[in-house]
């Protein structure tokens, strides 16, 4: 006891402040959990929003979702799922009949160079080559998804948006979608 009243006071007062740091980051690892709750139990990423179709998308990006006119027959419409991030980019996924995995991804960013990668699944570029869309320039890439499966994706700008299609199938499937795809006609 005696040893504890001829303590200098800066040791008592550090102990506190460590203790009080220890607390804080706690309960500040505890929040960031809570906060990421909504977004994993919801399958989506913070700040994605799921809408539940096609019109409620396009009023909230004030943009015409492009739709392909070529659309594989063992593909399922409706979309599966719509998902807006920022009120910028939005994407729609659709299953293949059979698998019930999704197989194709259209997706759109208005105002922007690139879709926010929010809205789509991960996946790693393996190779990239400059192709045309609608007699636009576009990018095709080969990607792999996180389960080792290997996709085509088509990304180019037009009517101040940025398009991107993502499929599971052939290149020359995609390449039907994606120079398929217009306003006209909606």
């Amino acid at each position: 006891m005696d040893a504890a009243r001829h303590r200098p006071v800066w040791i008592d007062v550090a102990r506190a402040v460590v203790e009080l740091a220890a607390l804080l980051a706690v309960v500040g690892l505890g929040l960031r959990v809570l906060d990421q709750l909504p977004g994993m139990t919801a399958g989506v990423a913070r700040g994605v929003q799921r809408v539940d179709s096609v019109a409620a998308l396009e009023r909230q990006v004030s943009h015409k979702m492009p739709i392909p006119a070529y659309f594989p027959d063992t593909l399922v419409w409706p979309p599966n799922d719509l998902l807006i991030f920022g009120g910028a980019s939005a994407s729609m996924s659709f299953r293949h009949r059979l698998a019930a995995d999704t197989w194709l991804i259209v997706a759109m960013a208005v105002g922007t160079t690139s879709v926010a990668p929010q809205v789509l699944p991960p996946a790693t570029p393996l190779q990239a080559e400059g192709t045309t869309v609608r007699s636009l320039p576009a990018t095709v890439e080969r990607l792999r998804d996180l389960d080792g499966v290997i996709w085509y994706q088509l990304t180019w700008q037009t009517s101040g948006a940025t398009r991107l299609v993502r499929y599971r199938g052939t290149l020359d499937e995609i390449m039907l979608i994606a120079n398929s795809m217009d306003e006209r006609g909606r």
